[in-house]
């Protein structure tokens, strides 16, 4: 293979690849591939929403639930199965839905940092950085495309994992 046609699939392929900025990785970590840290019983922290239970203990379990957009999208975040992976349901004003799913690549335990990778339909991967409220209530999501970062905010609404 010649140098020029390297020199451009490498460019590609480091433009195009996900990163996370170095602010983005936590110091202290819990990373899908590892261990992931026990928290004690007496420290998991739960919210009473009527007959059901929402825990409030790691970021990742914040995330679970329906959520909403000032725009009118509605997303729901399952419980991540035994197979690691949970379902992601995006439902437009419009009524187009969509359903996917996500993968835990890091999360800070105490915190309020989650990082996931969403798997999409189509079999496009996206790297997805969340912020979820110690209160479980509010979610900004960073999206990294390209140099460009994009947030969005987020209310919670009800447990309710898919529509």
């Amino acid at each position: 293979m010649n140098n020029k046609i390297f020199f451009s699939i490498l460019c590609a392929v480091l433009l195009l690849q996900p990163s996370l900025k170095a602010a983005e990785a936590p110091i202290k970590a819990t990373f899908a591939s590892t261990k992931a840290a026990e928290i004690p019983i007496a420290d998991q922290q739960s919210k009473n929403l009527g007959n059901n239970e929402r825990s409030l203990g790691t970021p990742v379990e914040r995330l679970v639930g329906h959520w909403s957009t000032k725009a009118g999208d509605n997303l729901y975040y399952s419980k991540i199965k035994s197979d690691g992976f949970g379902s992601y349901v995006l439902v437009q004003p419009d009524g187009n839905t969509a359903f996917h799913q996500y993968k835990l690549v890091a999360q800070t335990p105490q915190g309020d940092r989650v990082i996931v990778q969403l798997i999409f339909s189509d079999g496009d991967t996206r790297t997805q950085t969340f912020i979820v409220s110690k209160d479980g209530e509010e979610l900004e999501s960073n999206t990294k495309v390209l140099d460009i970062t994009i947030t969005s905010h987020l209310n919670y609404v009800d447990n309710k994992e898919n529509p």
